[in-house]
């Protein structure tokens, strides 16, 4: 019995069927990932009570159906309907976007479960498109498509590796390049114009300091206490002498 339940353990793409969606969009989630983890279609009757709901599985066993897995499908698809058509489906797959703080890894495998759902004959290529533009990333993104990936979960690999080599050794938290990615999408990220509109904050600062100031000695710097009345002009030879005999002006 350990054996089987260690067999069970690769499909951690399909969550316990609890009776919450359709069973036939489940079971689909559930056919795929017994053929991609090469599961033997004999060992799948002894698989599927360990991936469904405690509930589920006693109404199962009291109908006599544990071990018959034609039996138990037809019994649970006719019970259990889907909640939403293929159309929705579909709808919501084009739709996804990733969370700020959202792995590549858990972007892809919704994306998965949400093509099973949607009753559609989803090649590979075309998840790895789907993938691509739900993305935060635009960066990252663009990196996966020049590698051109031959299904989703090698993009998933690319996009980990691109991410952990541009990753700073003084940053443990990479989703500053997702939320970086996220407002580069709400606007033109323009280091130029933002280089200008520094250079325009630091002309007005400086004015400002000029206006505000006291009157500042031309020989040595220092500043008087009280601002300098612009309508007084220092003439040349009309400031103090100081001890050493050398003039002092405020300008």
């Amino acid at each position: 019995m350990s054996q089987l339940v260690d067999r069970s353990q690769p499909l951690k793409l399909v969550p316990p069927f609890d009776g919450s969606t359709g069973f036939e969009s489940w079971w689909r989630r559930f056919e795929l990932a017994c053929m991609q983890e090469k599961l033997d279609t004999s060992s799948w009757p002894h698989i599927l009570p360990f991936c469904l709901s405690p509930k589920i599985f006693e109404e199962i066993r009291d109908l006599g159906l544990e071990g018959n897995l034609e039996g138990a499908r037809k019994f649970l698809t006719s019970k259990y309907k889907s909640k939403y058509s293929e159309s929705e489906a579909k709808y919501l797959l084009l739709r996804r976007r990733q969370a700020p703080h959202e792995s590549l890894h858990e972007l892809a495998s919704d994306l998965y479960k949400m093509a099973v759902a949607s009753k559609s004959d989803v090649s590979p290529q075309l998840m790895v498109r789907i993938f691509i533009n739900a993305m935060a990333s635009e960066e990252v993104s663009q990196k996966i498509s020049e590698k051109k990936p031959s299904d989703i979960w090698e993009a998933v690999e690319m996009g980990n590796e691109y991410l952990a080599g541009t990753k700073s050794p003084d940053d443990a938290d990479p989703s500053h390049l997702t939320l970086l990615a996220l407002n580069r999408r709400e606007g033109p990220y323009n280091i130029q114009k933002i280089n200008s509109e520094i250079e325009e904050i630091k002309k007005s600062l400086k004015t400002l300091q000029i206006n505000h100031r006291g009157a500042q000695c031309f020989n040595c710097g220092k500043v008087r206490d009280e601002p300098l009345d612009t309508k007084v002009k220092i003439g040349k030879g009309q400031g103090k002498l100081s001890s050493g005999g050398r003039q002092t002006g405020y300008r």
